[in-house]
């Protein structure tokens, strides 16, 4: 307790200090922790992107200069999210806007930290992820969708876009992310939307523990249609 109660005096020193007249320090002194990668891969990186919240949400002004400086990109997804806190909604929708195809895969990174940001704005952004042909950015997506329990038809369609876009990129990692307990279990697939997970599910050279969770769950709604696609996949490996 007194170590904690250290720490936070320690914030709220740090936090007043900062700044109009110290800024130019500041971007220096977080640009040097932001690219250190000793740091980040450590708990002190959780306590850098608190400080870093704090600096949106109580100055929310010195947050939005430092939204201006290329070098501090590692960090603006926190700065993002300091600033929705300080009720800048208006300010982060035009800056994402200006920014999407540059800082685009910070910006997804913030969408899964805010409690706050609109469907549409995912949508944008997967396409933008597409075109780049960007894993991290559509991995960043599918987390937000899935750990917020976005579970409507449109949440589920653009779940399955990015699905299809991660296979095309031989990427495998979105089916730990898909099975992810209580979303896959509260989803009502139509067989259009099953049909569209099997493709991605039967590129696996082989089915690991969530790609068959996936595949039971779909089984579990409709069990002659998942026995027509399993033969579909027998007749892949035979072919391939």
């Amino acid at each position: 307790e007194a170590q904690r109660q250290a720490h936070s005096e320690r914030m709220d020193s740090l936090l007043a200090s900062v700044s109009a007249d110290t800024l130019k320090d500041w971007e220096n002194r977080l640009a040097t922790l932001a690219c250190d990668r000793e740091l980040i891969s450590s708990k002190g990186y959780v306590h850098l992107t608190e400080f870093v919240q704090r600096i949106g949400r109580e100055k929310p002004e010195i947050g939005k200069k430092l939204l201006e400086t290329h070098r501090l990109h590692t960090i603006f997804p926190s700065l993002l999210r300091g600033l929705e806190d300080a009720g800048e909604f208006s300010f982060i929708s035009r800056w994402a806007r200006r920014h999407e195809r540059r800082y685009f895969e910070g910006i997804a990174e913030f969408y899964g930290m805010s409690p706050n940001a609109p469907l549409g704005e995912y949508e944008r952004l997967t396409t933008i992820a597409v075109e780049q042909k960007s894993v991290l950015t559509l991995r960043h997506l599918l987390d937000a969708l899935v750990f917020k329990r976005m579970i409507s038809s449109r949440a589920v369609n653009l779940a399955l876009n990015i699905v299809e876009a991660l296979t095309e990129l031989d990427d495998r990692h979105w089916s730990s992310s898909f099975a992810f307990p209580n979303y896959l279990e509260n989803i009502h697939f139509t067989k259009k939307q099953s049909r569209r997970l099997f493709k991605s599910v039967l590129a696996a050279k082989k089915l690991d523990y969530h790609e068959k969770r996936i595949l039971k769950h779909i089984g579990d709604g409709n069990p002659a249609f998942v026995v027509k696609l399993l033969i579909g996949r027998m007749r892949y490996e035979v072919e391939s």
